[in-house]
């Protein structure tokens, strides 16, 4: 088994960076559009598309893998924290390089920037949501860095959470 991350400064570190690359194409929309209308847009996307993907599917997603995880002894090998962040970093760079395209190719930047805010703040949520239940449960989660595209014993490609598949997940007692 590789060395276990903490999802909670990976998820928290991601969804910030998805959040400033948001913020700064809904920036980047007012400043070359109609204010008041990028504005609405840029925060309506926010609210609609974060609220929406905290509600559908994160939250669901990390519960399920959180309650669902595998308890582990206190001696497992944990990641570098230097390694994790180097990690979750990564994702949103190549996010907003596509954000960036995609708001070039549909010239709504308030539209795209809202989409990518609300994804961000709803990961900043998710992460909140982790920290409360370890400090509730007495227990740290820990999580196999991975992205799963498909999960053992089910067939076809999309069957797999991303980075909150619930079998890579587990849980070690609090120090």
């Amino acid at each position: 088994m590789r060395p276990l991350a903490l999802p909670v400064i990976e998820y928290r570190l991601t969804g910030a960076l998805t959040l400033a690359v948001g913020v700064a194409l809904g920036v980047v929309a007012v400043a070359i559009e109609k204010p008041g209308a990028a504005a609405f847009r840029f925060l309506f996307m926010a609210a609609f598309f974060g609220g929406f993907m905290y509600v559908v599917s994160y939250r669901r997603f990390v519960r399920k893998a959180v309650t669902e995880a595998r308890h582990l002894p206190d001696s497992v090998t944990r990641e570098d924290p230097a390694a994790t962040r180097r990690r979750a970093v990564r994702r949103p760079l190549l996010l907003s390089v596509f954000m960036v395209i995609l708001a070039l190719l549909f010239r709504d930047a308030a539209l795209v920037g809202g989409i990518t805010a609300g994804s961000g703040a709803a990961l900043l949520r998710v992460s909140r949501w982790i920290e409360c239940w370890e400090q509730e449960q007495g227990v740290q989660v820990l999580r196999e860095p991975r992205w799963r595209w498909s999960r053992q014993g089910r067939g076809g490609w999309g069957q797999g959470r991303g980075s909150m598949d619930p079998q890579d997940f587990y849980l070690v007692r609090s120090d």
